[in-house]
């Protein structure tokens, strides 16, 4: 009979199994470009991850776990009725099915901020001495836990607050001080914090610690509530199995051939 330790064991070597073996669908939300140029791109050429820039964490094609989530954001972005982006358009979805090999695959740091940073911070004196290259050591303080208690002034309890303070190089010399906090909310997500731990997470996939970097991301992958976000960075591009449009008001099969 398996005790709890080996149960825990064998229930995650099956969600690994799971992960690197069944295939998922997967949901980019974009704009279908003028005259549906983009649309039709994606349908000939495939999703390829050169297709954003990451906002400075890294390039990849980047798709939610959920279709809503997907909608949501592609509405934001080419939102029928209000301003348009560059790229102009329609709201668009793009769907792939795809098994996430966990060598082609990253989170988006941006949309799971949260938990990216929570990880760095209970894992900070194991991976630290990976980011030499990225960070200045010296000047970094590392996960830091700040408060609690009552306040000798009105007697109220502090609120406990965790955060990750690095000093990051910059490339053309010194560092810009920042200050990643545990406490905002898990849906909460912000480009500058994205590129920060873009960097960060980055250079630990390389370094010494990577295993526990890439079992991190592999759990995560294996368990992906609606609302998360990852991306495609392999070579190949995804065959795609299906692009919605929204068109006045209604989400429209722009894959299935006209009658």
């Amino acid at each position: 009979m398996l005790n709890f330790y080996e149960f825990c064991m064998l229930l995650e070597q099956r969600q690994q199994m799971l992960f690197q073996t069944h295939a998922r669908e997967l949901y980019h939300g974009s704009n279908s470009g003028l005259n549906d140029s983009i649309a039709q791109s994606f349908m000939t050429k495939g999703a390829q991850s050169g297709a954003a820039s990451g906002h400075g964490q890294g390039a990849g094609f980047y798709v939610w776990s959920d279709a809503a989530s997907a909608k949501k954001h592609s509405t934001t972005e080419a939102g029928e009725g209000v301003s348009k982006t560059e790229m102009g358009g329609s709201p668009m979805i793009v769907i792939v099915e795809t098994v996430l090999e966990p060598d082609e695959w990253d989170l988006d740091y941006e949309t799971n901020s949260h938990t990216v940073a929570k990880w760095l911070f209970n894992n900070w004196d194991t991976v630290k001495d990976d980011l030499g290259e990225v960070i200045n050591l010296d000047k970094s303080k590392g996960a830091l836990t700040s408060g609690g208690g009552v306040s000798g002034l009105t007697g109220e309890q502090v609120p406990v607050k965790k955060a990750i303070h690095l000093a990051i190089d910059n490339p053309t010399g010194g560092s810009r001080r920042s200050n990643i906090p545990l406490d905002k909310d898990s849906s909460d997500s912000s480009i500058g914090t994205g590129e920060k731990l873009g960097i960060v997470m980055n250079a630990l996939s390389t370094g010494k610690n990577n295993a526990l970097m890439h079992k991190f991301e592999e759990r995560f992958f294996a368990n992906m509530p609606a609302g998360i976000g990852v991306k495609y960075t392999g070579g190949s591009p995804l065959a795609v199995k299906r692009i919605e449009i929204l068109k006045d008001g209604q989400w429209v099969n722009f894959s299935k051939p006209k009658a």
